[in-house]
Order: C-alpha cells, then sequence, then structure tokens
C-alpha cells in the first residue's frame, strides 16, 4: 500500500548502535558515548508496483538464416527479465541464455541471430519478477516460423496477343513460404512500374482488353514475409484492333426468279476467314469473302471476318427480297419436265 505520509524521493536515515553496559544512553544522535556506531544512509523512496505487461510479443516471422527479434513492454519497480523456449510445442518451456542464436535473454527484447528451419515452430515468453511482483509474472507465448525465400519457378509469357475487348491472362509462380504476389505494370518501356489494384495472386485477368494498352509490360513481384523480394520478367502485351468490315449486294438487292446476286464481305485488315449466316444460321462450307444467292435464298445475310491475327468482327445484316412484278414466271425457264408457275 503506498502511505499517505510518507514523501517520494531522496531522505537521509541514520542508524545508532550503542552499548548500553558500558556508557550512559544518548538517545539523541547528537549524544555523546563511550561505546558504539553511527551510520548514515540515502534512501530513494518511490512508489513500489507490480510488473505489469503494457505490450505482450506477437508471433514472429524471421527468414531462415536472418536474424529477428521478440519483445514485450513492462511496467513495474525493479522488474528482472528471463526469456524461456519450448521446442515440443508449449509443453515445457526452459530458460534460455545468451549464446548463439540468442540474445538478451534477460532484457525484455529477445533476438535470434542466424535463424534456422529446425526453429520453426518454437514458442517463447518472457517470466517477469520485480520487488512487489508476485513471483513468474508470464507473457503470453508466441510462435516462431521460419520462412525460406524460394524462386520464381513459372516466369510470364515474354510476349502477349489478344484482340481488342477480349481477356488475357499473365501467370507466374514462386517456390519459398507462403509467397505474396503483387502484379505491376509499365506504360513507358520498363523504366517505372506501378502496382495494379487488386492484381494479389499468381495470375492476373485483364477481362477487357483495350488497344490503349497496346505495348504496356507486365511483371509479378513476389514477397516472402521476412525473406525479401523475388521478380518475375516481363510480359510485352499486343492488342490488336478488331478488323474494319462491311459486305455489299451486287449487281441486285431485289430478285426476281431466275436472278441472281452475289453477296461480298471485305475487311480493312484483310480477312483469312469468312463465315456466313443466312437467316440466322450457319451457312456450311461456304468460307470465302462471297457468297451467291439466287431467288430460292432470299433472306438476311450476315458475315464474320476473322484477320490474320486472329482477331474477328462481324458485318452489318443485309437483306435480299423479292423484286416486285405482275408477270408470271415459269421457272426453271426453260425446262424440260418439271417446273413452277409463279
Amino acid at each position: 500500500a503506498i502511505s499517505s505520509t510518507v514523501l517520494q524521493g531522496y531522505a537521509r536515515m541514520r542508524v545508532r548502535l550503542q552499548d548500553t553496559n558500558v556508557a550512559p544512553t544518548k538517545n539523541t544522535a547528537c549524544g555523546n558515548a563511550e561505546w558504539g556506531q553511527v551510520e548514515d544512509y540515502t534512501l530513494d523512496i518511490n512508489y513500489c508496483s507490480a510488473a505489469t505487461f503494457t505490450t505482450q510479443p506477437v508471433n514472429t516471422i524471421i527468414c531462415n538464416g536472418g536474424i529477428g527479434s521478440i519483445s514485450a513492454s513492462v511496467t513495474g519497480t525493479f522488474v528482472t527479465y528471463q526469456w524461456q523456449v519450448s521446442t515440443n510445442g508449449g509443453t515445457s518451456y526452459t530458460d534460455l541464455i545468451n549464446g548463439n542464436p540468442y540474445s538478451g535473454v534477460i532484457t525484455n527484447t529477445l533476438t535470434i541471430n542466424g535463424a534456422t528451419n529446425s526453429m520453426n515452430g518454437y514458442k517463447y515468453l518472457l517470466v517477469t519478477n520485480g520487488a512487489c511482483t508476485p513471483t513468474n509474472s508470464i507473457s503470453n507465448a508466441v510462435t516462431l516460423t521460419i520462412n525460406n525465400l524460394g524462386s520464381i519457378t513459372v516466369q510470364p509469357d515474354v510476349q502477349k496477343a489478344v484482340c481488342v475487348g477480349n481477356p488475357v491472362s499473365f501467370t507466374t509462380a514462386s517456390s519459398g513460404s507462403t509467397p505474396n504476389y503483387q502484379w505491376q505494370v509499365s506504360t513507358d518501356g520498363s523504366i517505372n512500374y506501378s502496382n495494379i489494384s487488386g492484381a494479389s495472386a499468381s495470375t492476373y485477368t485483364i477481362n477487357n482488353s483495350v488497344i490503349a494498352q497496346n505495348g504496356n509490360r507486365y511483371r509479378a513481384k513476389v514477397t516472402v514475409p521476412s525473406c525479401g523480394v523475388l521478380t518475375s520478367g516481363a510480359t510485352i502485351l499486343t492488342v490488336n484492333p478488331l478488323p474494319t468490315v462491311t459486305i455489299a449486294a451486287a449487281p441486285l438487292t431485289s430478285l426476281q426468279p431466275g436472278k441472281t446476286t452475289f453477296l461480298t464481305a471485305g475487311s480493312v485488315n484483310p480477312g483469312m476467314n469468312f463465315n456466313w449466316t443466312f437467316n440466322g444460321n450457319t451457312i456450311v462450307g461456304v468460307n470465302g469473302s462471297s457468297v451467291l444467292v439466287n431467288f430460292e435464298n432470299i433472306g438476311k445475310y450476315q458475315a464474320t471476318v476473322t484477320d490474320a491475327n486472329g482477331c474477328s468482327n462481324k458485318t452489318n445484316i443485309i437483306e435480299i427480297g423479292k423484286e416486285p412484278s405482275d408477270i408470271f414466271y415459269i421457272y426453271p425457264n426453260p425446262t424440260t419436265g418439271r417446273f413452277q408457275v409463279r
């Protein structure tokens, strides 16, 4: 308990010893005595408080072969410290002594220098004592994790090509302990890179490519906690535009029996392949730039054009109709057998 009548700070105390059988008793400090001894002391009077953990130690990660520390903050009067270790998952603890790899074992900060994989999973706690502390006040137990740096095991492709509006993905992989990924982009030819928000997996996907991304470079920074950072190679992205396509009918857009017309699809980027549809259904076996239409196949036509980069675009829909007439037609004409009258 703290007394209200005792002032904190420095005070002087005198202890006087006298043999009362030899000389008269002198009860004052300045009295004379034939025999005895007087000693003076300086006292430093302070409040006496028990050791209290204001900051508990926390779980710690150290890279294999690296250095790290575990610490706690404690208040109290004349506090002493002793770190302990458990190598059996916390079943039992023993006092540490200073010596490789430990130092600071009797301070509030334990330093581990040259940690090894064999120490992975070791548990540590701090035991404190003091003038006013109950015997062995103990901190929370914490766990040491030993990580290994590793290496990049899968490099991203050196180059990637994609058509505008299509998705494209970049992938890397790393060995080592619990690697964390962060993809970066450079828009100035690898002079500067910046982090891509949310791109924190081993694969980064652009869902909708745009022309502005053409020539960008993409790489991954791989961080192993307490061990450092690995950097993957960079991928150069090429974003190809879609071909600009057209469709036209010649010489007719409306037919009578016996008449035909051609539909022709064109492309600003030369088309390598053409797929045609008639009234929404694929025309099987037709992959050229033109298709012949007769009166039996009037309806709606559309072409899908694919260029040399593998990029595709659709033409507008063009409709071939019937030419109005008040004349009867025999079809086919001339005929030597079965025919139609229209």
